[in-house]
């Protein structure tokens, strides 16, 4: 009888990289055309950085929101398309031209509620959400249905991130229930470019750990390093009691 040495069992198979559906709710009101040429480069910069990465494959989702006229709120240019597939901002297969209202609780509710359907196909989710206004259109949702439907996708472990331009982008990015390490405030006229490049650096360092940095900003020399006080209970109705991720 012939003695055989045993083999050893294998190692059990590491999966080689985690998937990553990045969406990106980006205003297009009419305010936005103050900074359109920094915002179309700054957000191509932050493409082509993310096609660049090869830390996981990573999808995006890409929605322009504004109100005018009887036109959808939400104009959806891209679904869980591969990053390699998504055309620059402001070229003929995705336009950007600013203009309308700003129905920032319809936009964000609207596109949650259709990511829930691509969702479970990625390991990671990262919501990304950039305006330059305040809510003053939205027929649909409210104040309280958003900060309650982001909690929820943040305890299935979907990760989101606010960019506020011009505005208190901390106090807007709480009553939504975006974490502070995760709100970025900058100036449109001069910080935008910055801004996504800050995003970008945030982006790849939140691919490249798997989604441990949980999409943390990397804030701008001249932005605060911690919020302004916090905002009184009765903000536009802000729900109480619902914990940070």
């Amino acid at each position: 009888m012939v003695a055989t040495t045993p083999r050893r069992p294998r190692p059990e198979t590491r999966r080689r990289s985690d998937s990553f559906l990045l969406v990106f709710v980006l205003d297009r009101t009419g305010s936005m055309s103050q900074c359109l040429s920094s915002t179309v480069a700054g957000f191509n910069e932050f493409l082509h950085a993310q096609q660049r990465e090869k830390a996981g494959s990573a999808a995006m989702s890409l929605v322009q929101f504004d109100q005018h006229g009887d036109e959808p709120v939400c104009q959806v240019r891209y679904t869980a398309t591969p990053l390699s597939a998504v055309a620059d901002l402001g070229s003929r297969r995705n336009p950007y031209l600013p203009r309308g209202t700003t129905p920032l609780f319809d936009a964000v509710g609207q596109t949650i509620a259709a990511t829930d359907a691509e969702a479970g196909d990625y390991d990671h989710v990262l919501f990304i959400i950039q305006t330059d206004g305040l809510e003053n259109a939205s027929r649909e949702y409210t104040q309280r249905m958003v900060f309650e439907m982001v909690g929820e996708r943040r305890r299935r472990g979907w990760d989101f991130v606010f960019l506020g331009a011009d505005i208190d982008a901390y106090e807007l990015g709480e009553s939504l229930n975006v974490p502070v390490a995760n709100t970025m405030g900058y100036g449109s006229a001069k910080q935008t470019q910055a801004a996504f490049a800050g995003l970008s650096r945030s982006t790849t360092r939140y691919r490249r750990t798997e989604g441990r940095s949980r999409g943390a900003t990397d804030a701008l020399p001249e932005a605060p390093s911690a919020p302004p006080a916090t905002p009184g209970p009765d903000w536009r109705g802000r729900p109480a009691g619902l914990s940070a991720r």
